[in-house]
């Protein structure tokens, strides 16, 4: 499949539909993107954060990523099962993540400065972080951050290979930006990644 830039492809569009919660009055919300016109993809707004669906993912019963923005440089991604979304031409988790931002957030993509992962399940980020740790000889619940340019390039490339670091790399062509550190934060038995970006 080719890979189209976000700019000449990503646009959104508004639809109001009524959606009806158990136990509450029903609200309106907005309905995101489509690309190269297809609108599979609905979001749900709730304060500063959006909850994607699609019919591809669990039959849209269950959102397929989950993010907060905090502005006015800050990406948290809760939930991305976007590798199990079987929608054709689907969006890639990159592009859901920066139609969300520039759309939803109403922010330039160059003002995105940081993108943290809650709670890590993707097990390739996880073997990266465990690997670190190992080379760190950090225990299984230590902190710690890799600065770009002074970390083994051994440790970089786990964390660019993995999963995320994948997402974080197209993050950072569509802002034009590079990875300036990586930092892990153990919290209630699970591991947080941050990217900041320069």
């Amino acid at each position: 499949m080719k890979l189209f830039s976000l700019s000449s492809l990503l646009f959104a569009t508004v639809v109001l539909r009524p959606v009806f919660c158990k136990g509450k009055v029903p609200v309106l919300t907005n309905c995101l993107l489509q690309l190269a016109g297809h609108s599979a993809y609905d979001v749900t707004e709730d304060g500063n954060e959006y909850s994607v669906f699609t019919n591809g993912y669990e039959r849209g019963r269950i959102a397929v990523t989950r993010v907060i923005i905090k502005k006015p440089k800050t990406l948290e991604i809760k939930t991305a099962y976007n590798g199990k979304d079987t929608t054709n031409s689907k969006l890639h988790l990159n592009q859901i993540l920066m139609a969300l931002w520039t759309e939803k957030g109403g922010l330039r993509a160059s003002s995105l400065k940081r993108v943290k992962f809650l709670e890590v399940a993707n097990d390739s980020v996880k073997a990266a972080i465990q690997a670190a740790r190992q080379e760190l000889e950090l225990e299984d619940v230590d902190d710690f951050e890799l600065d770009v340019e002074d970390a083994d390039e051994d440790l970089l490339s786990n964390f660019r290979n993995s999963v995320f670091g994948k997402v974080v790399a197209r993050l950072c062509e569509a802002s034009g930006h590079t990875p300036e550190s990586i930092s892990i934060e153990h919290t209630a038995g699970w591991d947080d990644i941050t990217w900041d970006l320069a």
